[in-house]
């Protein structure tokens, strides 16, 4: 069991590296973070389910396919209402039985595994939620757990040392890694942007309810392209790409747009730009936003960018689903998950982007998605499309060509993140058997 006073402390990084060094091993491992509380950092299953970034990373690390049973309980924050939402294996909870579900998950544990590593979550130090801690204490007194604490984290020094507190002995540990090593693998939504003088710019459009830019992430591991945020007409300047993220509120985000003439400095640069918008940005990039419901707003329709001739009508009911199948107009794989409010209807005959033949693990067969006649703006429903090195591929090869760089080919970014977890994974053999933890494990 790793644990640790608050969600920045490393608790990740030791978690994952322990189920790598007892992976490469022999053993089969099971990671388990019973209860997580995120602002939409989040994996999507291959069931459809959603669960917490780091644990689909320690899932990597021991060689499992991520599941929903290795983090049956999300608390998610909604800017919306500034309330957090608690689902269990997917599903909202009103009043959450932490004390049962405990329970029942440790009943339902596969006995196939010879260790579990079972991650924390932040306590009521952190949050002031009894009911947390209490969560944390229950799984050591339950299961009569080695218990490690992570009490040391000191960010920003090259380096980083970490003090381990077991039973009643205390080691520590040292990783020689950057900084931006833990930012861009274990925390992909707050990647930092490498070198602006590379030669390919990407600016991505940051709204107020922009969800997420873990999207984003799988461009900053290319050698030639520099991420930069632009929140404004002053910051927008001439990217070689325009990304226009997902949202929590996309009828909200429009508003925005308009009051601060950021759709016109859209347009303009559609006219020569490259434009890519992921969900709630492929709605604002559709023609109008219906919302007959006010599920978003109280404006029942309003105009959007309209560089896609695609209306999008917003429902009470959600779209949760893990997918992929194929880019109609080039063929290339590509997959993603759907996470939306709302429909979008492209009223240009044979102008779908995707077709999608398998859905949280069964074939179906739709299209979604649409493109201009210019062939330089995209939508998708799909986060994380740029995962696939094919799309990604093709759309930075297409800027090289343009500014007579050298075409490169993409990674897919699972072979990055366990290039990742493999530089990690070395660290930490290097240095554990200077550690009373070794001894215990």
């Amino acid at each position: 069991m790793i644990s640790g006073r608050g969600s920045k402390w490393g608790k990740s990084l030791i978690a994952t590296s322990i189920c790598a060094y007892l992976t490469k091993r022999g053993f089969k491992v099971f990671p388990l973070n019973i209860l997580s509380i995120t602002d939409n950092d989040v994996y999507r299953t291959v069931e459809g389910k959603n669960i917490d970034r780091a644990t689909m990373i320690m899932a990597l690390a021991s060689d499992n396919t991520p599941h929903i049973s290795m983090n049956p309980i999300m608390m998610t924050f909604n800017v919306n209402d500034g309330k957090y939402t608690v689902k269990y294996r997917g599903d909202e909870l009103d009043n959450a039985d932490f004390n049962k579900i405990f329970k029942d998950e440790i009943d339902n544990l596969n006995k196939n595994y010879d260790y579990c590593i079972l991650e924390t979550c932040a306590n009521e130090y952190e949050f002031g939620w009894y009911e947390i801690d209490l969560l944390n204490i229950m799984c050591a007194k339950e299961l009569n757990v080695l218990k490690l604490e992570v009490s040391e984290f000191p960010f920003g020094k090259r380096g980083t040392h970490f003090i381990f507190s077991i039973s009643d002995n205390c080691s520590s540990l040292d990783f020689d890694f950057g900084f931006d090593f833990h930012e861009s693998f274990l925390d992909a939504s707050k990647f930092v942007s490498k070198n602006p003088n590379l030669p390919i710019d990407v600016a991505v459009l940051a709204t107020p309810y922009m969800s997420s830019l873990i999207d984003i992430a799988p461009l900053s591991i290319e050698n030639d392209v520099s991420i930069r945020v632009i929140r404004d007409k002053r910051e927008f300047s001439d990217p070689d790409l325009l990304i226009i993220p997902g949202s929590t509120n996309t009828c909200k985000d429009m508003v925005y747009v308009r009051k601060f003439g950021l759709d016109n400095i859209v347009r303009e640069y559609s006219k020569h730009g490259l434009i890519v918008g992921i969900c709630g940005g492929y709605q604002l990039l559709g023609k109008k936003l219906i919302d007959p419901d006010h599920v978003e707003s109280d404006v029942g329709e309003q105009e959007a960018i309209g560089l896609l001739n695609v209306d999008t009508i917003f429902e009470k009911n959600a779209v949760f689903n893990r997918a992929s199948g194929k880019t109609i107009p080039l063929g290339f794989e590509i997959d993603g998950c759907e996470n939306h409010f709302g429909v979008s209807y492209n009223k240009e005959k044979y102008k779908d982007f995707v077709h999608i033949s398998i859905e949280n693990e069964k074939e179906i067969s739709k299209d979604e998605g649409a493109y201009n006649d210019s062939f330089n703006v995209f939508g998708t429903y799909l986060h994380r499309c740029f995962e696939t090195p094919y799309f990604r591929e093709y759309i930075l090869n297409r800027i090289r060509e343009k500014k007579s760089l050298k075409k490169n080919t993409s990674k897919h970014y699972d072979e990055y993140l366990k290039e990742q977890i493999e530089k990690l994974s070395n660290e930490f053999d290097k240095n554990i058997e200077r550690t009373i933890l070794w001894e215990k494990l």
